[in-house]
């Protein structure tokens, strides 16, 4: 086989490979249109083979803004995939429309949590931080309760396994800021990220097992210095 005809071979397997475009009916056009979605937008396409896949959607996704709904990530369409309308159309009527946005990690959240921690959670810090602070939320308040009593110390904390590349420093920055802990987190030549934090025993140990939760780490080494 010639080398051209081995390209054209390749162009033609990937070309089967693409995604066809959709033929959309007058129909689900008219669906997309209440849904404030127009031909041209990032999501026009998926919305429409979503609403094809799922028509009892809907009546959920009108209840959703439109900016949310031309999302890249496609949060809502996932969140009703993964959970259903049911369980999605609970977490609007519970949190309000600014739930919308945070719809997986309210979930998500709910698999692990109770009700009442959620509600706790979104009552204290706003719906945006339940992914964050739910799976640790009773932990964290022992530790806070723990830390009346404890002083403040400087503490290296070594995090291997996949924690480069990955968004793990912004994240350890993030939630230390949550935790009222000062942080700093840089990369280290072996694939590991050291964190230099100043604060409380038990807080720490609860900002060591959020990251633990959110990311894949192998082995965490603590040293007090």
């Amino acid at each position: 086989m010639s080398i051209f005809q081995s390209l054209a071979d390749l162009v033609m397997r990937r070309k089967a490979e693409e995604p066809q475009q959709l033929e959309i009916t007058p129909e689900i056009a008219g669906r997309l249109n209440e849904l404030g979605l127009h031909d041209g937008d990032f999501c026009y396409q998926a919305a429409a083979r979503f609403l094809l896949e799922y028509p009892d959607s809907f009546e959920t996704l009108r209840r959703l803004p439109a900016d949310v709904l031309r999302d890249n990530q496609g949060f809502p369409y996932s969140a009703i995939r993964t959970y259903g309308t049911v369980a999605v159309n609970g977490i609007i009527d519970r949190y309000g429309i600014e739930s919308a946005g945070y719809l997986n990690e309210v979930c998500s959240a709910l698999e692990e949590s109770d009700q009442d921690t959620i509600d706790e959670v979104v009552k204290e810090f706003g719906v945006g931080r339940v992914g964050t602070i739910a799976p640790i939320y009773r932990a964290w308040m022992e530790a806070k309760e723990k830390s009346i009593a404890e002083e403040t110390k400087q503490y290296k904390i070594t995090f291997k396994g996949t924690v480069q590349d990955v968004g793990f420093r912004g994240t350890a920055r993030y939630r230390a800021e949550i935790f009222g802990i000062s942080c700093s987190a840089k990369n280290q030549d072996d694939g590991s990220v050291l964190c230099r934090l100043s604060g409380t025993e038990p807080i720490v140990d609860v900002f060591i097992l959020s990251l633990r939760k959110t990311f894949k780490v192998s082995e965490v080494i603590k040293e007090q210095y």
